[in-house]
């Protein structure tokens, strides 16, 4: 069995798995480097963690005979230039969501993936949680009946220890995973608009509107607000159909329920082991190959044209 190496170039929440690293928690895999852009911290990172080297260079982790894998956790508008770096080692690459800045960026990834036949996954580990599993079995089972319209609320608050763009922050921690998790149950979604409130130096807004259409004609509304008061929290996917409504949320973990006139139904699914471990077993197995990962840079792409859409006028 080929084992993975992992090398860390940066360190983000699909990697830390309570006290332990994540990747070290799966069968043949194990983090054999790190790099983070300040040294002092990486070596803090590096004895914390039991990781044998560290680095502040990028190329220097990567060119390290010892890793044969890239991690990728830095701000999305370095995902690209890194995973290219990594690709054209020869070292499958797992980047942190989103996968990259843009769409084209996204695209140059794939084509480098491609053309070298060199893997390259995203770290999307909600597809493999199976409370989201278990929606979209309802869904093909035609629990609700034919699906009307698709609603989607996500209102947070801000955080006063953030630098000034936490807008962009929160945007990319939340948005394209929520985009990601509704295109698995949903199919893809092929037209998508967006209205902002405004902000300044052409940063991202605290508040985002979108009107979106999934393919087979069926229309979404999703709204996001980063700046929301403590009592106005609310995380919320409601999907209407011509025979009931099925409630969900997407980051706070609640029962799925089933309206149907007065009847309600709450379903409690069951949570087996964590989501990043399922979703690094995954990659792993893909990467030894016995196993295949959907969670590919492919997959991810859509959500980023998504995304791109949305902020096109922004």
């Amino acid at each position: 069995m080929k084992y993975v190496r992992w090398g860390l170039i940066g360190i983000g929440e699909t990697a830390i798995d309570e006290d332990d690293l994540t990747f070290n928690t799966v069968a043949g895999s194990k983090v054999v480097a790190i790099m983070h852009s300040q040294k002092q911290k990486a070596k803090e990172l590096a004895k914390r963690y039991n990781i044998e080297s560290y680095t502040d260079d990028v190329l220097e982790l990567i060119e390290n005979t010892e890793v044969n894998a890239i991690y990728i956790a830095t701000q999305p508008e370095t995902h690209a230039t890194y995973a290219v770096m990594a690709m054209n080692a020869g070292k499958p690459v797992l980047i942190e969501q989103p996968l990259a800045a843009s769409y084209d960026d996204c695209i140059r990834i794939n084509n480098i993936s491609s053309k070298l036949s060199v893997p390259c996954f995203v770290a999307y580990p909600m597809r493999f949680m199976p409370r989201f599993r278990k929606v979209k079995q309802l869904i093909l089972d035609d629990a609700i009946g034919k699906i009307l319209n698709i609603q989607s609320t996500l209102y947070t608050t801000a955080d006063s220890t953030t630098p000034e763009n936490q807008y962009e922050h929160k945007f990319y921690k939340y948005v394209p995973q929520q985009l990601d998790i509704l295109q698995e149950i949903f199919g893809i979604i092929v037209e998508a608009n967006g209205l902002t409130s405004h902000s300044k130096n052409k940063q991202i807004s605290n508040t985002i509107n979108s009107c979106l259409m999934f393919e087979g004609n069926v229309p979404a509304v999703s709204t996001w607000c980063f700046n929301a008061a403590d009592d106005a929290r609310k995380d919320v996917v409601e999907v209407i159909g011509e025979r009931g409504i099925i409630r969900f949320s997407v980051f706070t973990g609640q029962n799925v329920i089933i309206i149907r006139g007065k009847e309600q139904q709450n379903i409690n699914v069951e949570k087996t082991v964590s989501k990043h471990e399922q979703l690094i077993k995954s990659v792993v197995e893909d990467i030894q190959g016995f196993n295949i990962c959907t969670a590919t840079s492919v997959s991810a792409t859509p959500s980023s044209w998504v995304v791109d859409r949305i902020l096109k006028h922004h």
